[in-house]
């Protein structure tokens, strides 16, 4: 369960860096935006008490990270609520809560041209949300922005929880989050070609899907409907690459290189928050990997009838990685993927083979090299390039294999199984 695991939280200077003469201020003839929200102390979903007489603000954030102050300020009332009117007009703001020592921060983005805006409640997550945000723009390159919709998805109770122990910093989890929305992007532009009216529709999908989260989050519901709010959250957010019309293999891949390099890329992070990020990144994985192998099976003539099978391990695939306690247990889950998706190849295909010995042993040496590559690698392109250099002698070294291609089968099943092993 998400949104929880709240504790006053004092910002360590609210990086109002970057307030020059280039950042765009807003000022008096910028239109009025109204923001509505609630200020609470919360614990496990239950809220334990709404923060009254906190004063709220709004900063504005714009690509690079700056973060300014806008006019306009009011005060929560005794249920914690705020109708705040600002002067703020970015594409994304921080609302700020403070009282007495507590500060409390929330992303909100303006829906359409009304300039209305029903914020998050802000809590712990929001607060960890808006810091680690303004880390990852700070950061930002400008091909593959990072967008609120990343960050609410990838910093959970647990990284939330590292951030206000000192466990981890902001810049360490904003960088991880950045390096893994940063491979996804560049494999899709330089890889499979995707235009940048795809990548960009692909970041106004983001952008609807946390308008609808924010909604959704903003009103003081139940724990299952909030629970329902986030669940639908991370759904959209696993078809942002096909409701901006990509396909299902170059989503899986790209979905791959993302956790690949998230994993390589990510040092210094705690434990626990090293493990939430890595999970949510297996998950957008796993659901990219299982559409892609269902549709490689759904269009075949002989092996289609074998798609639902593959769609029940997909699901348990999921499934496993979400109950995961450790990376040993989300690997094993991966591994017996794998194998299923072996076994539906073969029975779909009357191989008469062990499919899954004949993989293992003619991408060894493959492997093991990408494995190198990755694990000496300190930049982006260069697990890009390793993992499409695996990729290519993966199915070269099984479309060439005797037993495979006297099947008549050898590019379906060596695009089948590079796809579960391209990783």
């Amino acid at each position: 369960m998400r949104r929880i695991l709240f504790a006053p939280i004092l910002m360590a200077g609210l990086l109002f860096a970057g307030c020059d003469s280039d950042s765009n201020p807003a000022d008096s003839s910028s239109e009025t935006t109204v923001i509505t929200g609630r200020v609470t102390d919360e614990n496990a979903v239950a809220k334990q008490g709404d923060v009254e007489n906190a004063k709220v603000s709004a900063r504005e954030i714009d690509d690079s990270g700056a973060v300014q102050p806008s006019e306009g300020e009011t005060t929560t009332d005794e249920n914690g609520t705020y109708t705040l009117e600002t002067q703020a007009d970015a594409d994304v703001m921080m609302v700020v809560a403070t009282k007495n020592g507590f500060e409390g921060r929330t992303l909100a983005t303006a829906n359409g041209t009304a300039r209305a805006v029903s914020a998050m409640n802000i809590n712990a997550e929001t607060t960890a949300e808006a810091d680690v945000y303004v880390a990852a723009k700070q950061q930002d390159g400008n091909n593959e922005p990072v967008t609120p919709a990343d960050v609410a998805l990838f910093v959970d109770s647990r990284a939330a929880a590292d951030l206000q122990s000192s466990a981890t910093t902001n810049a360490q989890i904003a960088a991880a989050i950045r390096a893994a929305v940063e491979a996804e992007g560049r494999w899709m532009r330089h890889q499979a070609n995707e235009s940048d009216a795809t990548l960009e529709l692909m970041v106004s999908e983001k952008a609807r899907v946390f308008g609808e989260l924010q909604s959704s989050l903003h009103a003081d519901a139940t724990a299952q409907a909030r629970a329902n709010a986030m669940a639908a959250f991370e759904s959209s957010m696993a078809s942002v690459h096909t409701d901006a019309g990509v396909d299902a293999e170059t989503s899986a891949h790209s979905r791959q290189v993302a956790r690949i390099t998230l994993e390589a890329l990510s040092s210094g992070l705690s434990a626990q928050a090293r493990f939430a990020l890595r999970q949510r990144a297996h998950l957008l994985e796993a659901d990219a990997t299982g559409e892609a192998v269902v549709s490689a099976f759904q269009g075949h003539a002989t092996a289609s009838a074998r798609a639902t099978a593959v769609a029940s391990s997909a699901a348990a695939l999921r499934a496993s990685l979400l109950s995961a306690q450790s990376e040993a247990e989300m690997n094993a889950a991966w591994d017996d993927f794998a194998s299923d998706v072996a076994v539906e190849v073969n029975g779909g295909l009357n191989l008469g083979l062990d499919l899954s010995a004949l993989v293992s042993g003619a991408l060894g040496n493959a492997r093991a090299a990408f494995n190198a590559q990755v694990n000496s690698s300190s930049s982006v392109d260069a697990i890009i390039d390793a993992k499409a250099q695996f990729e290519s002698e993966a199915k070269a070294a099984l479309e060439s294999n005797s037993s495979i291609q006297a099947s008549g089968n050898a590019e379906f099943t060596a695009n089948v199984m590079t796809i579960v092993s391209a990783r």
